[in-house]
């Protein structure tokens, strides 16, 4: 950069020259270059190529820091026009010029190549010192302006990204308290000004200057029963310093009610003054409303609305306290829906959830507005899971608790329409009084739960008091429910068979399965103690699979031991009927045994049909599409008509044994069973009298034209030897009496 300003070399010995004062002036091995820096060096013999290199240096973005130029600079354009243009190139950069005559007028060459401060003029003669410190100056000059720019544009870039920050912070606060529904304001004690931020009106629901800056603005808002907690919060700030929260509802100008959460905090000056109070406020009503929510679902049944056990175990334990303190009496209803499981697995459980709710609805009104009830509305009466419910009635006279009992299943009683199905409901209700059949709610509940089950077994839609006996029972029946529960398992089930006779022809046409249990603790179990609890426990589902399986099995394997084909019959429970799959489960027995389907009898009770006629319809047409035999069992106890006969897939009616027993000597029993059998024969079905114990019985029956005949003058129930060794005799006795071939006749 130096040599550019000592004039272009115009032969080889002037350059040579030049190339000697270069190195001269900036030689690294010089004592004075130890303390300087080094440098780039671009000679140029003339202006115009000053100006090339000066353009490139920039568009590279590697500026000169100092140029020399000679005035005077022949041929081409002399040092002030190179320097003119330099400058309007570079406007950094110092420019020397370097002359040997006196200057007329530095202050018009100053004018003409501004600024001031970068425009410089070297007289020659010089001494290389001079040249070197000069130079040394102006790029330390060059390079503290360089830095100085830099740093100012730094600090510049520093202060708008800082700027720039603080909007994003106040923006990004006031979105923050958007998002959180968060406002704050800040109340000045001298001027009493409160300065409040824009979330805060959107909380109170006015726009901001709509109110005065003042808290009574807010407290004028704030709803008239929490106007004084909310003052005397701001007071307890204001005279102790410590910080407050409350919690509160404001009125918002479009009738709305929310719930704000404020937070107030004192300000102190130096000398420890309370100056300022900033609070802020949160609005909670989402919360508190899930909350409550949460609450509510924790404490109450979520299909009925009702109270659960757990909360119910709660109020009941209040009322018995209070009871308890006033010496009065306190009564619980057990409250279990009679065949629910059944009604609920035959129209599905969307209809039995309808169901559960409307029996809820109907026990809010039952009980609604009683002074003999709680006073809490809608808590006396309480959902302790599938179909049972429970009602507690304090400081009740007990001759009362019956009334209101039986207007419970009064009201449960009364017919529900449900889409295209009519339900009737019955209910068993089980009482217990405090103090006389429990100290607690456990036993209470106990008590209650015990009597229920009698008034389920004394024959459902009814009520029963709680009485001592009941609960010896009640354990006697918890200890055949374990037992029972294991008997499957444990292999103490087995069939006895008793045979049904043909009265036309003598032949044994058929048997029933009938269930036998064995305990080896209990001994022989009388079925009229096991099948109502296992149909009760639901038991009787896997027991009856069993009892099928079994009968079906036996029956085939008396066919390959040569046997003529014996109808089988086997009762179905009302549960087993209710099984969707039922008709799936028989198909895989007969499979799986290998049983010819037209020997098996499937045994329906005539009470279980009538009650959900077109199901029962549906299932016996396809248990008759499968080729399987159906009978209804104990026909003229039920409420069946000819009409509902009609529609029935059956092949045959078994007249109950308590018209049997009384046929020959009570003509109404006598004109019932004429009755069935005059009706079964019109409609072409075979008719089976059940219960037969004499010959006097017999032969009535058979004068009648009666099918068949199943009793004890026959046989017994009889063991799987015993029932074998009877047919092979009968068989016998029929071969040698040459009845073989009719007796065959009447089973196919």
């Amino acid at each position: 950069t130096y040599r550019k300003g000592l004039g272009t070399p115009v032969n080889t010995e002037r350059a040579a020259a030049l190339a000697a004062l270069e190195t001269s002036l900036f030689d690294q091995d010089q004592a004075v270059s130890e303390r300087a820096v080094e440098f780039d060096l671009v000679a140029c013999s003339q202006g115009a190529e000053a100006i090339d290199a000066v353009q490139r240096a920039c568009q590279q973005e590697q500026p000169f820091a100092v140029i020399f130029l000679d005035i005077t600079m022949p041929p081409g354009i002399d040092g002030i026009e190179t320097a003119t243009r330099i400058r309007a190139l570079d406007n950094n950069v110092n420019i020397v010029l370097v002359t040997g005559n006196r200057l007329a007028s530095p202050t018009s060459l100053i004018a003409r190549i501004p600024p001031a401060d970068r425009l410089f003029f070297f007289q020659k003669p010089f001494h290389t010192v001079e040249l070197r410190q000069l130079g040394l100056a102006l790029c330390g000059k060059w390079q503290a302006e360089i830095t100085l720019k830099a740093a100012y544009a730094d600090l510049e870039a520093r202060v708008v990204e800082r700027t720039q920050a603080l909007i994003d912070s106040k923006a990004s606060l006031a979105n923050a308290q958007r998002l959180a529904r968060i406002g704050n304001w800040d109340w000045d004690l001298a001027t009493d000004h409160v300065h409040s931020s824009d979330e805060l009106y959107r909380l109170l629901g006015v726009t901001p200057g709509a109110i005065p800056a003042r808290l009574e603005s807010i407290l004028l808002i704030t709803h008239p029963d929490d106007r004084a907690p909310v003052k005397a919060a701001l007071l307890e700030t204001l005279e102790t310093g410590h910080s407050t929260t409350i919690t509160f509802r404001i009125q918002i100008a479009d009738g709305t009610e929310r719930i704000l959460y404020q937070q107030i905090e004192a300000m102190r000056d130096k000398q420890g003054t309370i100056v300022r109070l900033s609070g802020t406020m949160q609005d909670i009503t989402e919360r508190q409303r899930a909350e409550e929510k949460i609450s509510h679902l924790a404490y109450f049944d979520n299909l009925t609305d009702l109270p659960n056990r757990q909360f119910f175990r709660m109020r009941a334990d209040e009322a018995l306290a209070l009871a308890k303190r006033d010496g009065r009496t306190l009564a619980l209803l057990f409250i279990d829906l009679d065949n629910f499981k059944r009604t609920n697995d035959t129209l599905g459980h969307t209809i039995g959830d309808y169901l559960l709710k409307a029996v809820a609805e109907r026990l809010r009104n039952a009980v609604r507005g009683s002074d003999q009830l709680t006073r809490h509305s809608g808590q006396q009466l309480g959902r302790f899971g599938g179909d049972e419910f429970i009602a507690l009635l304090t400081n009740i006279d007990p001759t009362a608790v019956s009334a209101v009992a039986k207007r419970l299943i009064q009201k449960l009683a009364q017919p529900l329409e449900l889409e295209s199905h009519t339900v009737s409901l019955t209910a068993s209700i089980g009482i217990s009084i405090f103090p006389n059949d429990g100290d607690d709610v456990d036993t209470l509940l106990k008590h209650a739960d015990i009597a229920m089950y009698y008034a389920k077994r004394s024959g459902k839609n009814t009520c029963q008091f709680f009485d001592t006996s009941m609960n010896e029972a009640a354990l006697k029946r918890l200890s055949l429910e374990k037992e029972l529960r294991g008997a499957l398992e444990q292999g103490e089930f087995s069939l006895h068979y008793q045979p049904q006779l043909d009265l036309v022809t003598g032949a044994i046409v058929g048997v029933e399965a009938l269930l036998r249990w064995r305990n080896p603790r209990l001994g022989q179990v009388s079925p009229v103690d096991f099948i109502p609890l296992a149909e009760e426990t639901g038991l009787i589902v896997t027991i009856g699979a069993w009892v099928l399986s079994t009968a079906c099995a036996q029956a085939a394997a008396w066919l390959a031991q040569g046997l003529p084909p014996l109808r089988i019959a086997v009762n179905l429970s009302p549960c087993q009927f209710a099984q969707p799959d039922l008709v799936q489960q028989i198909t895989d027995i007969l499979a799986q045994t290998g049983f010819d389907a037209r020997y098996l009898e499937l045994e329906i009770t005539e009470s279980l049909l009538m009650q959900d006629v077109e199901q029962a319809i549906e299932t016996m047409t396809a248990l008759k599409e499968m080729g399987v035999m159906l009978a209804i069992d104990d026909f003229g106890t039920g409420y069946s008509s000819l009409s509902y006969l009609q529609r029935f897939p059956i092949d045959r009616l078994k007249i109950d044994r308590a018209f049997v027993s009384a046929i020959t000597s009570d003509t109404g029993s006598a004109s019932i069973a004429l009755a069935v059998i005059a009706m079964a024969h019109s409609l072409e079905l075979g008719v089976v009298a059940e219960g037969v114990e004499t010959s006097e019985q017999q032969m009535w029956l058979a004068k009648n034209t009666c099918d068949e005949i199943q009793g004890y003058l026959i046989s017994r129930p009889l063991p799987l030897q015993e029932l074998a060794q009877l047919l092979q005799e009968h068989y016998t006795v029929d071969k040698e009496v040459g009845n073989a071939a009719g007796s065959i006749g009447a089973y196919v």
